[in-house]
């Protein structure tokens, strides 16, 4: 932290509060898009824009998305900026999704988690990566 700099806890809140709305909605634009892709790909053109599939698929995607989205920001992306980090992890996120419908399923008790799901949050994971890793370190105010 900056000495001397003062974060206001209103301002922290509404941050936050914009980081899970975008989340939210590009998530679950990523999730319909992963699936929609997976799904053209294998030649099920008309399931593709079947909205019920679409609809599962955005909302899985929008609730990870409003998890994720203000987590990884604050923890790992402070120093890129903001549309950087959402069109760089959407993209992640869809592509792992994509590639993730190839991968098994993962048993959690008495459900599975299908790969196109754990690897679109794969795919974002692998983008925060990135995107940390090429971050400037913050300017100091000396």
């Amino acid at each position: 932290m900056i000495v001397g700099l003062t974060v206001s806890p209103l301002r922290v809140v509404a941050v936050t509060a914009g980081l899970v709305l975008t989340g939210i909605v590009v998530g679950g634009l990523c999730g319909a898009a992963a699936l929609a892709l997976v799904l053209t790909v294998m030649g099920g053109g008309r399931k593709a824009l079947d909205p019920g599939l679409l609809a599962i698929a955005a909302a899985f995607g929008a609730v990870v998305g409003a998890v994720v989205a203000p987590l990884m920001s604050w923890l790992f992306l402070r120093n890129v900026p903001l549309g950087r980090a959402t069109l760089q992890t959407a993209i992640g996120s869809i592509l792992g999704g994509a590639v993730g419908f190839v991968l098994p399923v993962i048993p959690l008790g008495s459900h599975v988690v299908p790969g196109v799901l754990w690897g679109g949050l794969l795919g974002f994971i692998a983008a925060v990566v990135r995107l940390r890793l090429k971050a400037s370190p913050p300017q100091s105010g000396a």
